[in-house]
């Protein structure tokens, strides 16, 4: 019996301690000055004008921190990429324009581009290029694995018309004159 009295004694006393410790912890919290919100969230806490000068304390910064790492630009060898063949100039329905992989290794082409003398401009889908080729159809439809299509429905090509393949960077890669 005297334990059971000496127990809830200390569990009273605990409950007391936490809610005067809670109760103190919200009352700093709304202060106007805020002082623990700036602890606790890692910034210096505001600061309070006084008659002396007035100190600013700089966030604490974590020392073990990595620098971040920019990613090196992507370099496009020259001659990894040509444009084959334009077949079916004139005609919207049978234009194809196929692009070959030349080098070894994947060849992402997101933001590549297509362009013709004449101001039409196909970028290209987040997509990359392995061994083999594409063909990039003028006309509307699904891209597939090997057939992109610009949704055009008139023609873009014409003979004697110069077609230029040109990399995110802004570099020439491959140009073809259509016969």
């Amino acid at each position: 019996m005297n334990q059971t009295k000496r127990l809830m004694f200390y569990l009273l006393v605990n409950v007391i301690v936490s809610a005067c410790t809670i109760l103190s912890i919200l009352w700093l919290w709304e202060r106007p000055d805020k002082p623990l919100q700036g602890l606790l969230s890692g910034q210096p806490a505001a600061i309070v004008p006084t008659d002396g000068p007035v100190t600013i304390v700089a966030p604490n910064v974590d020392s073990t921190m990595e620098p971040t790492q920019v990613p090196k630009p992507v370099e496009y060898p020259k001659g990894s990429i040509s444009i084959k063949n334009i077949i079916g100039a004139g005609s919207a329905a049978s234009e194809v324009v196929i692009i070959q992989r030349e080098g070894e290794g994947e060849l992402p082409m997101a933001d590549w581009k297509l362009e013709d003398s004449n101001g039409n401009v196909f970028v290209f889908p987040d997509l990359t290029l392995y061994n083999g080729a594409i063909n990039i159809r003028t006309t509307a439809g699904l891209n597939t694995v090997i057939d992109l299509y610009w949704n055009k429905s008139e023609p873009v090509w014409q003979v004697g018309e110069t077609a230029t393949l040109i990399d995110p960077l802004g570099n020439i890669q491959a140009t073809y004159k259509i016969p």
